[in-house]
């Protein structure tokens, strides 16, 4: 197959050598090793910058429809319940609400312990540590941005850089 020579312009090259694997007949097996190993992919909040801004573009696919989705979601379900809360409970301490201000503030309430129950769970069955999951609205801002702007490195700026290097995206 070649090894990693054989991949070394691939950007996904973690992906591409597995397919070659699979193409050669092999088999591969995911396995959550949080219990066996450690390991830290980036070191630093810029290299996770840069690293994520060069994989996920090509992890949704290319696609630009999964991606919206996925920002549509962060924002439905994420961000703008918690907004609206803090809104209508600013509504409500003014003095100015009333029953449906109420029950809008509720049902937001609502829809933040549930998906935060959820994230939880999820954060879980991760093998992640459970203290990781009252960061999910500031991951869910850094999960939109890093998005948006892997969709700008590959599809307007044309490239991504990587540990030095400087990786085209054209077809």
């Amino acid at each position: 197959m070649g090894g990693h020579q054989a991949i070394r312009n691939e950007i996904l090259e973690d992906v591409e050598l597995a397919k070659r694997v699979k193409g050669a007949g092999g088999k591969l097996l995911f396995l959550p090793g949080a219990a066996w190993v450690r390991t830290r992919m980036y070191r630093t909040f810029g290299e996770m910058w840069r690293g994520w801004t060069k994989n996920l573009f090509l992890i949704y696919g290319g696609s630009l429809a999964k991606i919206f989705k996925t920002l549509a979601k962060l924002c439905a379900v994420d961000l703008l319940p918690q907004f609206f809360l803090l809104v209508l409970l600013m509504w409500l301490l003014s003095g100015r609400g009333n029953v449906i201000v109420l029950c809008g503030a509720l049902g937001c309430l609502l829809i933040v312990v549930v998906r935060h129950a959820s994230y939880l769970r999820a954060v879980k069955s991760l093998g992640f540590d459970s203290r990781v999951a009252p960061w999910r609205l500031e991951g869910a801002v850094i999960l939109g941005a890093l998005l948006i702007n892997s969709v700008i490195a590959h599809r307007v700026s044309r490239h991504v850089d990587w540990k030095g290097r400087r990786y085209s995206t054209r077809g």
